[in-house]
This record gives structure tokens, C-alpha cells and sequence, in this order.
């Protein structure tokens, strides 16, 4: 396998390079100017800002930052969307992967989907029994 060969640095790179070179050979620590640190909320609208200004999409950021689509429209962006795991039969999980197949959709949306009509019918069922009777202890 041959090995690639590095691109030629420019000239201002070469100088950043060599000005971070000496810096680190240095051992010199950093020096931190008082007052200038930004943290949490502060820190995080600062660098929006600058991405901004730099011409990202603050759409694409959101999209970049929050990973998966969080399941609630009005979650905040970065938000994550509780998770359910299970396990299941091989078979079970075949047959959703089939149905998801078929219906053109993934099977951890058709799962939901299936998971949220089950539910609805159990309260429904569940509903129906006990209306109208006391529970005792």
C-alpha cells in the first residue's frame, strides 16, 4: 500500500504552525484572560452567533446538534425523546421488519405506532371492566 503524501502547507499555516510548535515546546502554560470565559446558555449563544455570522443555517445547526428528531414538536432543540428498549422474539422481530417493509416505513416507527394502538385498546378494554366497580383492598 502506498502511503499519501501530505498536502504542502501554505505559508500562513506554515507560520501558525510553528508559532503553536514553539508555544507547546515552550511548556508554557496558557494564559487566561479574566473575564473573558463563557459557560452554558452564554457560551452556547456565542458560538450560534458566530456560526451565523459565518453563514451556517441556524436550521442546520439545530439539526447538527440535536441528533434524531426529538418525537415531540415542541421540544427544545438537543432535547431526546425518551427510549423504550425490549426484547423480542426473533420471529416477532422478523414480522415487524416484514410489516415495516411492506407498509414503506422503519420498524422502530411502526413498533411505536403498534405499541401506542395496543395501548389505547388495553385502556379502552381496561376501562370497560372496571366502570362503575369499586376496587377493594
Amino acid at each position: 500500500m502506498a502511503k499519501k503524501e501530505a498536502a504542502a502547507l501554505t505559508a500562513k499555516d506554515q507560520t501558525r504552525y510553528q508559532i503553536m510548535a514553539d508555544w507547546a515546546e515552550s511548556a508554557m502554560a496558557p494564559v487566561a484572560v479574566r473575564g473573558t470565559a463563557l459557560y452554558g446558555e452564554d457560551a452556547a449563544a456565542h458560538a450560534r452567533g458566530m456560526l451565523a455570522d459565518a453563514g451556517m443555517d441556524p436550521a442546520e445547526l439545530d439539526r447538527l446538534i440535536g441528533g434524531r428528531p426529538n418525537l415531540d414538536p415542541d421540544a427544545k432543540p438537543g432535547k431526546h425523546s425518551p427510549q423504550l428498549n425490549l426484547r423480542v422474539t426473533p420471529e416477532l422481530k422478523q414480522q415487524i421488519s416484514d410489516l415495516a417493509h411492506e407498509r414503506g416505513t422503519k420498524p422502530s416507527e411502526l413498533a411505536r405506532e403498534l405499541l401506542t394502538a395496543g395501548v389505547r385498546e388495553l385502556q379502552r378494554s381496561h376501562q370497560g371492566t372496571t366502570h362503575g366497580k369499586t376496587h377493594t383492598a
